[in-house]
Parts: C-alpha cells; structure tokens; sequence
C-alpha cells in the first residue's frame, strides 16, 4: 500500500475530505481493501436494510474517523459510495488508512511466519 495511491483518493473540500468506497456484501470478513485504483470495503453483512452503511461506518469509527462526522453523501442504496468526513484533514485520514493498512500488512505476515 503506496502512501501515493492513498493521496489519490481523498479529496479535499470546504468542510473537510470525501472519499470513495466500493463495499462487497456476504464477504468473510470486514477489512478494507486497495483494488484496481479503488478503495474497497469487504463485509460479511447482508445488503439490507441499511446494514452495508452501518457496517461502513462502524468499521471507520474503529480504525480511527470521528463517528459524528462520518456522512455518506451518495450512494446510500448502492455499492459505491462517496463518504464525507467534516472537519478532518486529508493528512489525518490518510495517517488512519495507512495505519490501517500497515497494520494488516504485519498481521498477515505473523500468520505466514506461523
């Protein structure tokens, strides 16, 4: 995961940064993913009801994003989606991804030392 690729993807705006996410529903496990150019959202959740966006949102709360600035502004019924994040830097969130990312990395890299 290239700090470059990351850059690319979040842009900047007047109330802070926005960003797109293809979500895969009935997946294994949540994880987020770079694929293709694209950020990309794996959930074992049903496409429902509002689960995918729920599942989206908590899963960006845990690796770091403020909940009560978290809005998906498009795409709410469908699997690509454009989140908005007020009052954040794009070098904040970029600093999250790629925490994020490293941190899989090296988790998958224990299992391969196993």
């Amino acid at each position: 995961m290239s700090e470059r690729e990351l850059i690319k993807l979040i842009e900047e705006t007047k109330q802070g940064l926005r960003f797109k996410v293809i979500v895969k529903s009935e997946e294994k496990e949540e994880k987020l993913l770079l694929e293709g150019g694209d950020l990309v959202f794996t959930t074992p959740e049903v496409d429902v009801a509002g689960r995918l966006n729920a599942a989206l949102k908590r899963f960006l709360v845990k690796i770091g994003f403020p909940q009560n600035r978290i809005e998906i502004t498009y795409g709410c019924k469908k699997k690509t989606k454009i989140i908005e994040v007020k009052d954040m830097s794009k070098e904040d969130a970029l600093k999250l991804l790629l925490d994020y990312f490293r941190s899989m990395h090296k988790s998958q890299s224990n299992i391969y030392e196993s």
